[in-house]
C-alpha cells in the first residue's frame, strides 16, 4: 500500500496501481469513515457492522456512479478509458480520506482548524485522485481533471434532483 502511495505521488510515469492495492486502500477508507461516524453516533459493535455494510454498499454505488459519469466525460473529451483500470484509479485515489478521523478530532479541539484540515483533505484526495487515474488511464492531467469535475458537479445535480423531485411531488408543483 505505501508503495502505491509512493509511486502515485513521485513516480508517476511508472506502473500503474495494482487492483489488490486498490481494494486494500478502499477497505480502509471504508473502516475509517465507518468509525468516524460510529464514534459521532456512539454506536455499539452492532450498529457499527451495520454502518460498515450500509457504508460499503453506499460506496459500491458511489464508485458505480462516479466510474460510468468519468467514463462517459473521458469518452466525450476524446479519451478511451479502460473500465477496470478505472476502478484502480478511483479507489486508489481517495487514499487522503484516511485522515479523515485526524480532521474530525481536530474539529472537536479547534473547529477552525479541523475545517482547514477537512479543506485540505478534500482537496488533497482531488489531487490525488486526479493523479491516480491519469496514471492508469495514460490520459493527459488537465483532461482527467476537467472531468472529474463535471462528474462531480454531475453528482451534485442528480443529488438536487432527487431531492426536490419529491418535494415537488408533495406540494404537487
Amino acid at each position: 500500500m505505501l508503495e502505491t502511495f509512493y509511486r502515485q505521488l513521485f513516480q508517476p510515469q511508472e506502473a500503474p496501481p495494482s487492483l489488490p492495492g486498490a481494494l486494500l486502500i478502499g477497505g480502509l477508507v471504508l473502516l475509517v469513515i465507518t468509525l468516524n461516524a460510529g464514534g459521532s453516533l456512539r454506536m455499539g459493535s452492532q450498529g457499527l457492522l451495520l454502518l460498515f455494510i450500509l457504508f460499503g454498499l453506499a460506496s459500491l454505488l458511489g464508485l458505480f456512479w462516479l466510474s460510468a459519469s468519468l467514463g462517459m466525460l473521458l469518452r466525450l473529451l476524446g479519451e478511451t478509458p479502460d473500465p477496470g483500470q478505472l476502478w484502480v484509479g478511483i479507489v486508489t485515489g481517495l487514499w487522503p480520506l484516511l485522515l479523515s478521523g485526524c480532521a474530525l478530532a481536530m474539529q472537536r479541539w479547534t473547529p477552525a482548524l479541523g475545517g482547514l484540515w477537512s479543506a485540505v483533505i478534500a482537496l488533497g484526495t482531488l489531487a490525488t485522485l486526479t493523479l491516480a487515474i491519469a496514471q492508469t488511464q495514460t490520459i493527459p492531467r488537465l483532461k482527467v481533471l476537467v472531468a472529474i469535475t463535471a462528474a462531480l458537479g454531475l453528482s451534485l445535480a442528480s443529488l438536487g434532483g432527487l431531492i426536490v423531485w419529491p418535494i415537488m411531488l408533495f406540494w404537487g408543483l
